[in-house]
């Protein structure tokens, strides 16, 4: 168990200008999970992001004051 703090890239797919990276803490835990990472209160605060599970979307402040959108990947749920 640990922790790691990386920088990470958040974007939406459709639009390569809406990338935006901040530095974020990881915490390791030894156990199996169904999720790569769930990102904190931290993460999302730094990003201005409002995750909507119901849509299966996020929003956050991108560049130039615009609001940015990053959509689930649908054929990788269906998997």
């Amino acid at each position: 168990m640990g922790s790691v703090t990386i920088l990470t890239s958040f974007k939406d797919n459709d639009d390569p200008s809406s990338a935006r990276t901040i530095q974020v803490k990881y915490i390791m835990v030894p156990c199996n999970a169904a999720y790569i990472c769930i990102l904190g209160r931290p993460a999302l605060n730094s990003l201005g992001a409002v995750p909507s599970t119901v849509h299966l979307k996020m929003r956050y402040h991108g560049i130039n004051v615009k609001v940015d959108t990053i959509r689930a990947d649908n054929k990788a749920l269906k998997r």
